[in-house]
């Protein structure tokens, strides 16, 4: 039977072949039956979310574990050839529909609220995607095109990129949304706070029609620091629950290390099973 906790978000980060870590904890939910009503994710988040939302266990891992060597999926030939190291025809187009089917009924018919975090940038602001607002493969792209190694992505007339950039763990967003409670799976472990991008003549040079998301690339270490604060500081007062790995994940944001994506998953959904009952003491209270 489904347990489902109202007026409690599920915040999920990204980071690449790190948030492969995400995909088990979520993959151990899925397991146990339990639903969120609000999900809002950034980049693999996104796509992490997407998955639990279409109650697709298995699937970001799966794919991560089949495509990563493939070059139709990723590569600097895909970089050269249409400007996207993941390569946007192969990747959001022709593998969710016909090697590692997406199902899109499940997905369009949820209840469930779920938002996909980009990136605007002309104005180096997060824009929050609501899941009917577009088509998926569009949302997704959109939030995780990694800036210098991808197009900008179109909608609305309006370009956006990375949703990591303005804000990496949306938790501001879950509770002003009015959520009560809200659990967040982070790929960082405790403590981890970014250093400054650098490069600033080479950022600014890239993006130069581009200056608030330049901005944004650049400042990006302040406002996840920030954020950082803010969620160890929430955590300490028992207003929100947060799942992140003990130690550092050894997935890149770009790899082709199987094992470390398996052991990854390993993590993240023996970490789930570990604390299910301090997660279910928290969502009950």
């Amino acid at each position: 039977m489904t347990m489902r906790f109202e007026k409690t978000a599920l915040v999920l980060e990204g980071g690449g072949f790190r948030g492969i870590y995400s995909s088990g904890v979520l993959d151990y939910f899925m397991e146990k039956s339990l639903e969120f009503p609000y999900i809002i994710g950034v980049s693999m988040g996104a796509i992490n979310g997407a998955n639990y939302i279409s109650e697709q266990p298995g699937r970001s891992f799966a794919i991560a574990e089949t495509f990563m060597p493939d070059k139709r999926y990723m590569g600097m030939g895909n970089l050269l050839k249409e400007g996207n190291f993941f390569s946007r025809s192969f990747a959001y187009n022709e593998l969710p529909r016909r090697y590692n089917i997406f199902d899109m009924k499940t997905y369009y018919s949820s209840d469930i609220a779920f938002y996909l975090t980009a990136t605007d940038c002309e104005s180096g602001e997060a824009r929050y995607f609501e899941k009917m607002e577009g088509d998926v493969a569009e949302l997704i792209a959109a939030s995780t095109s990694l800036p210098f190694m991808s197009q900008m992505v179109e909608i609305d007339g309006r370009p956006y990129m990375d949703g990591g950039i303005a804000d990496s763990v949306p938790v501001r967003r879950a509770l002003s949304d009015g959520n009560e409670k809200a659990v967040l799976v982070l790929t960082r472990e405790k403590g981890y706070r970014k250093e400054p991008y650098g490069h600033e003549r080479m950022v600014r040079s890239y993006y130069r029609k581009h200056p608030a998301f330049a901005d944004g690339i650049l400042n990006r270490h302040l406002f996840y620091n920030e954020t950082m604060d803010l969620i160890d500081a929430l955590e300490d007062e028992g207003k929100i629950y947060v799942l992140r790995p003990e130690n550092p994940i050894e997935t890149k944001v770009i790899d082709r290390n199987p094992e470390g994506v398996q052991k990854s998953y390993k993590t993240g959904y023996d970490q789930a099973k570990a604390e299910w009952a301090a997660l279910m003491a928290y969502l009950e209270k």
